[in-house]
């Protein structure tokens, strides 16, 4: 049958083997099905179409990767293009107060996200700030219904009316689903009877009141700057022979003195005495009769005191340095001797490093040493 209808068709036959030496078997195959049940120019027609499409699907395929290419353009285009939001300045400026705009800047982005009982929180802090603007009663009306907090939407809608009365008709939709909400259903079958067709429900106005709330509010924000990595400022190593109390001059001080002498007299010279020869780092013995406690128990009253040439501080022996009675004090004459530690050694009590700790008696040593001493009463065991 279908030899037959060829041979009846010979333009259409022409067409078909064009067609056969462009596609494959399984496609002749299905195009031959269909040309059995259609007419000759159909058949015809659709041989050359399906000639065709092998052209013509990379033009379609490169027009929708133009399309895309565009659209990502556009994208691009658009998002550069995204007008920048005000600063927190210029809001600020425009509330007239700078906690107004950070709170309404918060309730917004709070608004704009879903985040509703964040904006719930902004809005009370809001109410607070400014009683008197409507527009925050409302926001926190709207954000705690949303959130399903009828407490707060409550108090909303109350404080609202309370400023604005002729707000209760504008609202009783609303006002009726929260007096419900919060168990009151006599009281919101009254406000029902406000609704009707053309008035009593204010979601329209509420909506619109909040997208301009948000327009108006939204600031840009600043991005945080990042600290510098800290970086420990360079210092030279310093020995601690340098600064050590006990081996520097960091530790000739009074107060010093004070803290680490056991015992602070006042003592008058007397003489000095020697067990052979005298040297810089061999000093001789120096007696001295105490005649004031300070600081520390009474000691006998005959002091004996090594006494030191040098403050201990790592000096060297001066050159050409020789021992000579005048280096000893005059007989008779008055010192505040500091007693580095109580118990004597070779006979001999220490001084707080060494000549540091015999200072001799005036009235600016003394009060140096009383004023210490008053700073620390309780504390001297005197």
């Amino acid at each position: 049958m279908i030899i037959d209808r060829l041979r009846k068709n010979h333009g259409f036959l022409a067409s078909l083997i064009a067609f056969s030496l462009l596609s494959s078997a399984g496609s002749f195959t299905g195009v031959l099905a269909a040309a059995s049940s259609a007419s000759p120019d159909a058949a015809s027609g659709e041989v050359a179409e399906a000639a065709d499409s092998g052209n013509s699907a990379p033009a379609e395929a490169e027009s929708a990767a133009g399309e895309e290419g565009g659209e990502a353009a556009a994208t691009s285009e658009a998002s550069e293009d995204k007008p920048k939001l005000p600063s927190k300045e210029e809001r600020c400026e425009q509330w007239g107060d700078a906690n107004v705009a950070v709170r309404a800047g918060g309730a917004a982005e709070a608004l704009k996200e879903g985040k509703y009982d964040a904006a719930i929180n902004n809005f009370r802090a809001l109410v607070g700030l400014d009683s008197k603007n409507p527009e925050f009663h409302i926001g926190l009306y709207h954000s705690a219904a949303k959130a399903g907090n009828w407490g707060q939407a409550y108090l909303g809608l109350e404080e609202l009316f309370e400023l604005k009365p002729e707000y209760k008709k504008k609202f009783a939709k609303q006002f009726a689903e929260v007096l419900r909400q919060n168990g009151d259903d006599a009281e919101a079958k009254e406000y029902d009877k406000m609704v009707s067709k053309t008035a009593g429900d204010g979601s329209a106005y509420i909506e619109k009141l909040m997208a301009e709330f948000i327009d108006k509010s939204l600031f840009e924000k600043e991005k945080a700057k990042l600290k510098e990595e800290y970086k420990p400022p360079e210092r030279d190593a310093v020995a601690e022979d340098a600064v050590h109390i006990h081996k520097s001059k960091y530790g000739l001080t009074y107060e010093n003195m004070f803290q680490r002498s056991e015992s602070i007299v006042i003592a008058e010279y007397k003489k000095f005495e020697s067990d052979g020869t005298i040297s810089f780092f061999h000093p001789p013995r120096a007696i001295y009769r105490i005649q004031e406690y300070l600081k520390g128990p009474p000691l006998n009253p005959y002091l004996p005191v090594r006494y030191e040439f040098c403050n201990k501080i790592g000096e060297e022996k001066p050159d050409g340095w020789k021992f000579d009675k005048s280096l000893m004090p005059k007989p008779g004459s008055k010192w505040l001797i500091f007693i580095y530690n109580g118990v004597p050694i070779d006979g001999m009590f220490e001084t707080y490093h060494g000549a540091f700790g015999r200072q001799e008696f005036t009235e600016e040593n003394y009060d140096k040493i009383m004023r210490i001493i008053e700073q620390h009463k309780g504390q001297t065991g005197r």
